[in-house]
């Protein structure tokens, strides 16, 4: 009788602390904010923090930063006047800096002068930074390297990618071990040491139209995420 007592007791402990619990998470433990809209809306794209807390995120037409109290929509300099600037991506890397990546060029954040300035000037993707903390990304259809201080090594196509057909590349992927470039539905490995290109592998024929959203690497298998048709696992060799 005691020990059913006791039991009894420890139930009823446990349900009244969950109880205070769900309690005090519906008494306004979490804020939450609604975002801006940009004008065509397409979604958050990318979003990260920096080495301050503050949050930054783009949308296709729109780059923000929330500083915990408030949303401030933030320009950059555009070096084509005229020209509408649409947003891939923004990074906050390692050592502290901030990038973010657009159709126009790729830009650096100064946080003393609290500006962006233009590192590169071209067509600038998608980042990665998984391999060895790098900045890897498509600059103007080719696979590059930022180096820091406006410095980018550009990496070209061998002829049998270049020629190949299927749609636009579609950008830079990186796992801690391998940089992937995908073309249509053709997904391509490059070897930094070797400076080597190699064919991973491709789409089933039925579903040719297809582009690779992102590469993974997890538990000795590499997995690739693509737009409409879900993941596809491979082998470490493709």
């Amino acid at each position: 009788m005691k020990l059913l007592t006791r039991y009894t007791f420890l139930i009823t402990l446990c349900w009244l602390l969950f109880m205070s619990l769900a309690a005090a998470m519906d008494q306004g433990d979490y804020r939450f904010h609604r975002m801006p809209e940009t004008s065509y809306y397409g979604g958050i794209n990318s979003i990260t923090k920096d080495v301050y807390g503050r949050i930054w995120f783009t949308g296709t037409d729109a780059l923000y930063m929330y500083d915990a109290v408030s949303y401030h929509h933030v320009t950059l300099p555009n070096p084509i006047p005229g020209r509408m600037m649409n947003f891939t991506s923004v990074k906050s890397l390692p050592d502290g800096s901030l990038l973010v990546s657009t159709n126009v060029g790729l830009y650096s954040y100064d946080f003393r002068k609290e500006e962006f300035q233009l590192e590169c000037s071209g067509s600038a993707g998608y980042m990665e930074t998984e391999y060895k903390d790098q900045v890897w990304l498509m600059m103007n259809d080719t696979l590059s390297l930022f180096k820091g201080s406006g410095q980018i090594e550009s990496y070209p196509f061998p002829p049998e990618i270049s020629s190949l057909g299927g749609g636009r590349y579609y950008g830079c992927h990186s796992t801690p071990s391998s940089i992937y470039v995908s073309k249509g539905n053709n997904l391509f490995r490059y070897d930094p040491d070797s400076g080597e290109f190699s064919h991973f592998g491709s789409f089933p024929e039925n579903v040719p139209s297809d582009n690779i959203a992102d590469v993974l690497e997890l538990g000795g298998l590499i997995y690739v995420l693509t737009e409409r048709s879900g993941p596809f696992d491979c082998m470490p060799d493709g």
